[in-house]
Parts: structure tokens; C-alpha cells; sequence
């Protein structure tokens, strides 16, 4: 049974219920419409700088041409018959046909005036790809008036081969991969003022470090497993950190509430971590080697850090957040007291044990309960017999 006491009411010996996995929705959704969320989020004033086209939508067009007649009274008399040839819509009038019996649709942002318009897909899967491609944008991306880019370093020129990769299939956007001279990086540059206004109005991401770029985005946040793990993973590639001499990778951050961020991100993907705040700089680590290795499956690292990785030393014999030490809990002490300390699995030479273990000793405590005192009683129930929905008490 569970009950509520104040932090400062806490004595040793007492026990802390533990979430293994933090709560996430049910059923994410596994792809967003850009559109949708330019035409939520975009300033009147901004909207009919945009386009969009889909296959299907001249008929829409042609169906509301009194309705569209009415409400563009600023443009030319010519701009009905070129929008439904066109199949394309100045954004802020979409709403007056909408997109319902149309094929998937593109959306760019040009000017006034007219002059060619860049389009970009407007339906974007929540993957590992754009987890990770946002991730690194986090990290290492920076956005100024038409252009995206990237720094990346000559030691992981994988990521850029990645971004231009991304920027390619998912935006359809054509970028450069430059030397910088004064610095040992590459930059990769995509001249889009529609993405980076996609990045900015859509999904709320700013432009710099101090200006709303060191954000986990809310797609992200509530989106599926593989978008967040994708997000960490492009954030480790391009400001995080994995150790050669101990079992740890990290994230590190001038930005507190930052790595509050990625702390629930790992929570939300049942990954133990650990806090640690500076006077400066902030992170936010995976110390455990089981962990550690069950982020880094597959092909989450870039080559630098999946070659640390490797020289990793692999001791698994730390103890865990949710491991149950022997002596303060007194479960060496009864067992001991029944005769099973040193009885398979053994606990007498160990400072912790994983739950399970404890459980089996708690079993075998319980069996021999004859040689156990009344007062024993109290600190046998106190002791975690049971996990119920993702807790552990520890």
C-alpha cells in the first residue's frame, strides 16, 4: 500500500516507489500533416506567402470558385483559372475547399508577387529518420533567413552524408556540403526558407541556442518510440558524449531545462538515467551497462562513438536504480537470520541486488519462517515482494 509523506517525514529504511517506463499515450500518431500545422500556427499576415498543391484539388477549386472569388478580391482576375490548372491554393484560402478526396499534398513559401515556389511534402512520417534529423538540428543546426544548416565534424562525416540524405528523400530539398576554413567541420547548407519555417512555426523549434532551439519538440514528445529514439540518438551523434573507460553515454547542455527534457525522454523509453548539474554545464547519462547497450543496439551510434563503445569495459557488477541494497534494507540480516544468505542466488557478498534476486530470497526467508523472531515481522512486509503496472518500490 502505497501512502504520501512529505520528503523532509523520510527515514532511513523507508521505501520509494520507482517508475520503470514514465507513461506514454496509448496509440501516438505516426505521421503529421505540415499543412495542418502551418495553417494553426502561421500569422495571418504569413499564410498567403504559401502554396499548396495536390493532385485533385483543381476540382475542389472549380467547385468553390464563387466562395474563392469572394475572398481573394486582391487578386487578379486570371488567378481563379491558374490556381485550378495549377491544382495549387494560396493558404490562408484553403480552408474554403480543403483537402478531403485529394492526393497527398506539397506546400511551399514564395513571395507576394509570385516567382517559383519549392514544395515540400507536406505528410512527414514520424520515424527514427526525422527524430534524428531534428535531434542533430538540436544539437549542431542553426537556421537564418533562406537557409538551414548543419556543422558537422571531419571525424563524422556519416551525418552528413545523413542530412543530405534526409533533406533529399523527406524534403526534397537540394543541399551543400562546404569545408569551413576555420574550423575542423563541414557545413551542410539548405537554401529553404519553407523548411526553415517549418522548423520554426510548425514545430516550434527556434532558430538558435538562445533563441527556442533547445527544445524536445511536442511531435517528438508525444510521438511513437522510434521518433524519440531517433531524436536522442541524432542528439548524441551531434553534441553527446560516450565514454571509452566507463559504461556511461551522456548528453550535455549549458541548458538545464533542456536536459530535464531529454531526462523524460529517456523515461518515456524505459531508460534508467542519471543528473548531474554544474555551475555551467549540465548532463544527463546512461551509467548502466545494460542500459547503455540497449540504446546503442542496432545502428543508433556514428561510427566515433560506436569504436568507444567497443572499448568499454562491460562490468556489469554496479549496482542500479532499481537494484535492492542488502544491508539497508535488511534483507541480508533476515536471511541470514533464516539461513539462506548464502544459499542460491547468494546475497551475503554483494552491497545490492536486482529485484528478482531479492524476490527469490524473500521466498526462501519466508519458507524457513520458523527460524525467524516476531520482531522480524514489520521488516519482512516492508520488503518488495511484487511489481504492479511498471513500479517498483526501492
Amino acid at each position: 500500500r502505497l501512502i504520501r509523506v512529505r520528503a523532509d517525514e523520510l527515514r532511513p529504511g523507508d521505501w520509494l516507489p520507482l517508475l520503470e517506463r514514465l507513461p506514454s499515450p496509448d496509440e501516438p500518431q505516426s505521421a503529421i500533416e505540415l499543412v495542418d500545422l502551418l495553417g494553426a500556427r502561421l500569422s495571418d499576415a504569413e499564410k498567403p506567402l504559401w502554396r499548396v498543391r495536390a493532385l485533385g484539388l483543381g476540382k475542389g477549386i472549380a467547385l468553390k470558385r464563387e466562395a474563392l472569388r469572394a475572398a481573394s478580391g486582391d487578386y487578379s482576375a486570371g488567378a481563379l483559372r491558374v490556381w485550378e490548372r495549377s491544382e495549387s491554393l494560396p493558404l490562408h484560402l484553403l480552408p474554403l475547399v480543403g483537402l478531403d478526396g485529394c492526393g497527398p499534398a506539397e506546400m511551399g513559401r514564395g513571395k507576394r508577387s509570385g516567382g517559383m515556389v519549392r514544395l515540400l511534402p507536406s505528410r512527414q512520417e514520424l520515424d527514427e529518420d526525422l527524430g534524428w534529423f531534428l535531434g542533430f538540428y538540436a544539437g549542431d543546426g542553426s537556421s537564418n533567413g533562406k537557409m538551414v544548416r548543419f556543422g558537422v565534424g571531419t571525424s563524422e562525416l556519416e551525418c552528413a552524408e545523413r542530412l543530405q540524405r534526409i533533406l533529399r528523400e523527406r524534403f526534397q530539398l537540394d543541399s551543400s556540403c562546404t569545408k569551413d576554413p576555420r574550423a575542423r567541420m563541414v557545413v551542410v547548407q539548405a537554401n529553404s526558407v519553407a523548411l526553415r519555417r517549418v522548423l520554426e512555426a510548425a514545430l516550434g523549434i527556434g532558430p538558435a541556442s538562445d533563441k527556442g532551439k533547445l527544445i524536445v519538440p511536442e511531435v517528438v514528445l508525444n510521438g511513437p518510440s522510434a521518433v524519440r529514439h531517433g531524436f536522442l540518438a541524432g542528439l548524441l551523434a551531434s553534441d553527446g558524449t560516450v565514454s571509452k573507460t566507463r559504461n556511461t553515454l551522456a548528453w550535455t547542455s549549458a541548458d538545464a531545462d533542456f536536459i530535464h527534457d531529454i531526462a523524460l525522454l529517456l523515461g518515456l523509453e524505459g531508460l534508467k538515467y542519471r543528473l548531474a548539474f554544474g555551475r555551467r554545464m549540465h548532463r544527463v547519462e546512461l551509467s548502466d551497462v545494460d542500459e547503455v547497450r540497449r540504446f546503442a543496439s542496432g545502428d543508433t551510434l556514428i561510427e566515433k562513438h560506436a569504436r568507444a563503445l567497443q572499448q568499454q569495459p562491460g562490468d556489469a557488477s554496479g549496482r542500479r536504480s532499481a537494484d535492492i541494497p542488502t544491508e539497508e534494507s535488511g534483507l541480508l540480516a533476515l536471511a541470514r537470520r533464516a539461513r539462506c544468505a548464502r544459499k542460491t542466488p547468494r546475497i551475503d557478498l554483494a552491497d545490492a541486488v536486482p529485484l528478482e534476486t531479492a524476490r527469490v530470497k524473500l521466498a526462501q526467508i519466508e519458507a524457513a519462517g520458523r527460524r525467524l523472531r516476531p520482531e522480524d515481522a514489520p521488516r519482512l512486509e516492508r520488503l518488495p515482494k511484487r511489481r504492479q503496472e511498471g513500479v517498483v518500490v526501492v
